[in-house]
C-alpha cells in the first residue's frame, strides 16, 4: 500500500501543475538555469582557451578556476533536468499511471479502492 501512495501523490502533483501557470515558470526557470550553466561553462573554458603564456602547461590556478565554474554549471544542468522532468507533463503521467495500475493488480482484491 505504501509504494502506491508514492505514484499516486506525484500523479496529483502533475495533475495540478497541469491545471495551473507553473508550467509556464518551470519554463523560464528552465531557461533561466539554461543560460546560467551556459556561462558558467563558457567562463571554466575561457582559461584554457586563452592561455597567452604557455598553453601547454596546466597551472593550479586554471584547474582551481575550472572547477569553480564548473561546479555552478552542474547545478544549473542539475536543475534543468530535474525540471525537465516536471514539464514532460504527457509523458510522465502516463509512465506513473501505468505503474500506479502494475501496483494495484498486485493487491489483493479487498485492498483496492
Amino acid at each position: 500500500m505504501r509504494r502506491l501512495k508514492s505514484p499516486e501523490d506525484y500523479h496529483t502533483k502533475l495533475a495540478a501543475l497541469a491545471a495551473s501557470d507553473v508550467a509556464l515558470m518551470i519554463y523560464g526557470f528552465q531557461g533561466i538555469f539554461a543560460v546560467l550553466g551556459f556561462l558558467c561553462l563558457i567562463l571554466a573554458v575561457q582559461d584554457f582557451v586563452f592561455a597567452v603564456p604557455n598553453p601547454y602547461v596546466i597551472e593550479v590556478r586554471q584547474i582551481l578556476k575550472l572547477i569553480l565554474w564548473l561546479l555552478p554549471a552542474l547545478v544549473c544542468a542539475g536543475f534543468f533536468w530535474m525540471l525537465q522532468n516536471e514539464s514532460d507533463y504527457p509523458k510522465s503521467i502516463e509512465k506513473v499511471e501505468k505503474k500506479i495500475e502494475k501496483l494495484k493488480s498486485r493487491l489483493p482484491k479487498t485492498d483496492r479502492n
